[in-house]
């Protein structure tokens, strides 16, 4: 149907806004591009970030945009036009996944393991940190959000998955299913079901109130 070019360098991302009307992309070449699909043309392009972007999420309304990078930041970015409205410091090392709650209030980010900086809530109007949850001992690397809103979920290079009381910060279930890098978790849409795979070659599937 259509080719769209424009990046300079390899892609990480691509995400449909709620409506379907834009396609959001990240680049290694530091941007986030949004673009209107129907016509081939790119819409925007956001040039803060200060090394690759590796992901970008749409917010649950679609007036709003995040971006995460390795240069340590969350950008949030104002869907219509590209203006920056935050940028959120904390993490300590690179940030490779980002999810909004279903209402849109908050957003977690996750990165380095340890007692601070691996998973990170932000208040998404005023850029507050609300809340670093502490649990996972190495790299957090994706993050998924229950849509009933009561949970987030975390997957780790060390292969295990936690699941966190997004009201409380308390980590309430633990799982070693994998033997390597979790790299992608995903939440039916029912929110019953949790799936994860990594390195080791192997889907998981887990019911999500066990």
């Amino acid at each position: 149907l259509e080719v769209l070019r424009a990046h300079s360098s390899q892609i990480t991302r691509v995400a449909w806004s709620p409506d379907g009307a834009w396609l959001a992309s990240t680049s290694y070449d530091q941007t986030v591009r949004v673009w209107n699909v129907l016509k081939g043309i790119c819409r925007w392009v956001g040039r803060a970030h200060t090394s690759l972007v590796s992901a970008v999420r749409w917010s649950p309304d679609g007036s709003r945009l995040a971006t995460c990078s390795d240069d340590h930041t969350v950008r949030i970015w104002q869907a219509q036009d590209g203006v920056l409205l935050l940028t959120l410091r904390g993490h300590s090392k690179d940030v490779p996944d980002i999810v909004w709650s279903p209402d849109g209030r908050m957003l977690a980010s996750c990165g380095g393991g340890g007692s601070s900086g691996g998973l990170l809530l932000w208040d998404t109007k005023s850029g507050e940190l609300l809340r670093s949850l502490s649990g996972h001992p190495n790299h957090v690397y994706a993050l998924a959000w229950s849509p009933q809103g009561e949970i987030l979920v975390s997957a780790s290079i060390d292969g295990t998955i936690r699941w966190w009381s997004a009201e409380s910060g308390a980590c309430w279930h633990v799982e070693q299913g994998h033997q390597a890098w979790i790299n992608s978790i995903a939440i039916s849409p029912s929110g019953g079901m949790l799936a994860s795979c990594g390195y080791d070659g192997v889907i998981h599937l887990w019911e999500m109130h066990s």
